[in-house]
Parts: structure tokens; C-alpha cells; sequence
């Protein structure tokens, strides 16, 4: 099932998870990979860009920016290009969704520096991605702990009461971090970048799916 995807470069998924960076780590990729491909790579990369065509409706709006930045072209085709960033399994295991934050060197793709010139900016973005998930979905979270201790006395009516208002901690914090999203999506598109990033939501929080919207060039 891997074979259908293109890896920056390709290697085994079980790599596709922030690591410390040793010297005997990426020996092992390196030696992995070469014997999985035939080639050589000199440090591990996590990126991925499917070749799949993008499963996400489309937005008209990014789609006439891409034609408007390419008005020479008599018949463009538009493209829309997904770039997956996996889940993080390394610092809190299943425990609730993270994704990798390792842009150094050559794991940032040149596909997302159409959306971001800097890679500090797509860390920040993600490092705030995964802080509002820790807070949403984390069972150490005070807030959780307290509701969980209030549904047990009240024999759960407390969740119903604060599920129908829409005051369900986890719920609600996960509703105003695909609003944040939206929001950047707002700001790129204003200031004519065609991108976007896809709400979790969509992605079932498997993944961090960023979407590039561009002319398809033969």
C-alpha cells in the first residue's frame, strides 16, 4: 500500500515519527533504506506527498487564485497537490494526536514553500496545532479530570447537561481549533496564497493534510 505513495525520500512508515537525532539512527535508516530501494539517503525524512488526486472538496476561491497567477495559459488544469504530515507517536504514544514538527534540512518540501517561505512558520503553526490538542484531549487536563469526577457523581447527567450546551470541554476546544484553522485559511487567502490547511476533523486527526492548489504543468 506504500508503493502508492512518494516519501521525501521513501522509507519504511515505521520512520515517520520525530526522533533524536544520533548518528546510529541514521546509520539504520540510511542502511534500511538502501537496501528497501537501492538508493542512499544521508538523514531520515518524514514528508509525505500523495500522488492521489486531492479527496477534499475543492475551494473555488483558491482554484481562481492558481488561475488568475497563470492568465498566459489558455486551458489550465488545475492540481491539487496534498501534503500529509504524519502523526507523532514518539513523546505521548496514542494518547491523543500529534503530529511531527522536524522541518530541518531537507524535510521541508519545495511544495510548501509556496504556503510557508520560512519553515519556523509551518513549526509554529503545527507546535500550536498539537498544544491545543494536548489541552482538548489530554486526561492529565484538570478541566477533564474535574467533568469526569462531576459525570461520576451526578451519574453522567452532567455530560448530557454540558454536551447539549456545547460546553463539553473537549468538544468545544476542538470546535474553536477548526475555527483557528479557518481563520488561517482566511488570511492566505487574502494575502494570494493557494493553499490551505484541512481541517482535522476531515482527516479523522490521522494526519495534518495541507493542501496546495496550483496550474498542473506537462
Amino acid at each position: 500500500m506504500w508503493s502508492n505513495y512518494h516519501h521525501y525520500p521513501a522509507i519504511n512508515p515505521k520512520f515517520f515519527r520525530e526522533e533524536p537525532r544520533s548518528s546510529s539512527l541514521e546509520s539504520e535508516v540510511a542502511r534500511r533504506h538502501e537496501s528497501w530501494t537501492g538508493s542512499t539517503v544521508s538523514e531520515p525524512e518524514f514528508i509525505m506527498i500523495t500522488h492521489f488526486p486531492s479527496p477534499y472538496k475543492i475551494d473555488l476561491r483558491l482554484a481562481a487564485l492558481a488561475m488568475q497567477n497563470n492568465q498566459a495559459l489558455k486551458t489550465p488544469i488545475i492540481e491539487r497537490i496534498i501534503i500529509r504530515i504524519p502523526r507523532d507517536y514518539a513523546h505521548y504514544g496514542d494518547a491523543f494526536p500529534q503530529f511531527i514538527t522536524d522541518f530541518t534540512g531537507n524535510n521541508f518540501p519545495n511544495e510548501l514553500r509556496s504556503l510557508f517561505s520560512n519553515p519556523q512558520d509551518m513549526i509554529d503553526l503545527i507546535t500550536h496545532i498539537n498544544q491545543e490538542l494536548q489541552e482538548s484531549l489530554s486526561a492529565s487536563n484538570p478541566v477533564i479530570i474535574i467533568q469526569a469526577l462531576m459525570g461520576l457523581l451526578t451519574c453522567w447527567i452532567s455530560d448530557t447537561i454540558l454536551a447539549s450546551t456545547g460546553w463539553e470541554w473537549s468538544k468545544w476546544k476542538l470546535k474553536r481549533l477548526d475555527k483557528w484553522i479557518e481563520g488561517v485559511n482566511e488570511r492566505m487567502v487574502c494575502e494570494g496564497i493557494c493553499g490551505r490547511i484541512i481541517p482535522l476533523r476531515w482527516s479523522g486527526y490521522l494526519s495534518l493534510d495541507v493542501e496546495v492548489t496550483r496550474i498542473k504543468v506537462d
